[in-house]
């Protein structure tokens, strides 16, 4: 891939990098394909100002609007469909280096003609190039509150609750902002229990929550959040309707808003984050958002650090759900009951460096017959002490989506 095939993934991929490179960059040296989409992403960006990177079926399809000529068609938009994902830091760097070199030999020609004005002005721009970070953005500073006033912003009337009291208490009463919880699991143990029955408990703290999921109907998750909230069985919802919509009009109003996307993509999460302002936002699951690398570990990591960026700029919790591997001797045999972060399926290490609680369910088949469940911490920042890392026994109570204390 040329150097302005490269430059124009890395300008799609990361708007930091094309604020790096685009004074730096002439489309019009480029191949004429090339400068045709690198001109739709200088558009792209001007017209959302806040975009970090670029949707490339966005692109394309205007792209696709804008060719006049069909017979052109195929060779334009083959440019941006055999893209490979480039590194953009150092893409940059090239760029940069590239330009420095070339103003150096202008600069000592212009200095051995004796051209003092050009000399002058190369040299400026030179020291310009030579100061610029490439794509170290700004970072937004915090300094810690006074000891007076820490428990103003870490203290127990700041955490917001998630589950049972006895979940609660493993975790220093509950998640802050900021935070990024993990739920994970074998097919079919409960992770939708699990957090549906906390979606429930959220929406009843008072929070707003936007749930996003890609892979079960959206529908039946939400009526699963109703049997949930209310506390009642479908039956009972069926023989009194309009007492069911008081109520969750009373118990819910317009704070819960839940969307199906498929595959899905964190700039998607981004953008009905922007349009909904949640509390907590929820990503079940984040081991299907599309991505641009090619395997699917590498994949949910860079989803995952994104999501815990957009965690920590907007300070709100996220929760997100995946899958655990199967490491039974038999596979498809009884599960392991208590889990440990090697256990998360594709990434044992990236997707948990970035989480602050991993909540692990799992079950033996004699437990998950009277409906128990065992949750394992396999990492918990949220608190410390010797009860934090303990596992929680607790019921899954399956008609009504709820997961409650065993005592």
């Amino acid at each position: 891939m040329g150097l302005d095939s490269q430059i124009l993934a890395a300008t799609i991929s990361s708007r930091i990098a094309y604020d790096s490179i685009r004074e730096h960059f002439n489309a019009k040296e480029a191949s004429p394909s090339v400068a045709f989409w690198y001109e739709l992403v200088r558009d792209y960006y001007e017209r959302d100002k806040t975009a970090a990177d670029i949707r490339v079926d966005t692109l394309r399809e205007l792209g696709a609007r804008r060719i006049t000529n069909p017979k052109h068609a195929d060779a334009i938009l083959s440019t941006l469909d055999d893209l490979k994902p480039v590194s953009s830091p150092n893409v940059v760097e090239l760029v940069l280096d590239l330009r420095r070199s070339n103003l150096a030999l202008e600069f000592a020609s212009a200095t051995s003609s004796k051209d003092h004005n050009k000399a002058s002005e190369l040299l400026t721009q030179l020291n310009a190039v030579w100061e610029q970070v490439d794509l170290d953005a700004k970072s937004d500073v915090e300094y810690a509150k006074d000891w007076d006033t820490l428990d103003s912003t870490i203290g127990a009337a700041n955490r917001v609750s998630v589950g049972p009291a006895s979940l609660d208490s493993r975790i220093g009463g509950g998640a802050l902002p900021g935070h990024h919880i993990l739920i994970f699991g074998r097919t079919e143990i409960g992770k939708s229990c699990l957090t549906v029955s906390t979606t429930a408990n959220l929406i009843r703290s008072g929070k707003t929550v936007l749930y996003v999921g890609n892979e079960d109907s959206i529908n039946i998750l939400k009526s699963r959040v109703r049997l949930s909230l209310l506390g009642q069985p479908q039956s009972w919802i069926d023989a009194h309707p309009n007492k069911a919509k008081r109520l969750l009009t009373e118990l819910c109003g317009e704070r819960l808003t839940m969307v199906h996307i498929h595959p899905g993509s964190i700039s998607e999460v981004e953008d009905l984050t922007a349009k909904h302002s949640p509390n907590i936002i929820i990503l079940d699951q984040i081991r299907n958002l599309s991505g641009a690398e090619d395997g699917m570990t590498q994949k949910m990591e860079h989803n995952a650090i994104r999501f815990r960026s957009l965690l920590g700029r907007q300070k709100i919790i996220g929760i997100s759900v995946t899958q655990a591997g199967d490491r039974s001797q038999g596979h498809n045999s009884d599960g392991p009951i208590y889990l440990s972060a090697g256990d998360v399926d594709s990434s044992r290490v990236g997707l948990p460096g970035t989480v602050d609680l991993q909540i692990g369910i799992g079950a033996s088949t004699e437990m998950r017959a009277r409906g128990l469940r065992m949750l394992s911490f396999a990492k918990n920042k949220l608190a410390t002490g010797g009860k934090s890392r303990e596992p929680l026994l607790v019921r899954f109570n399956l008609e009504l989506n709820r997961v409650e204390d065993t005592t």
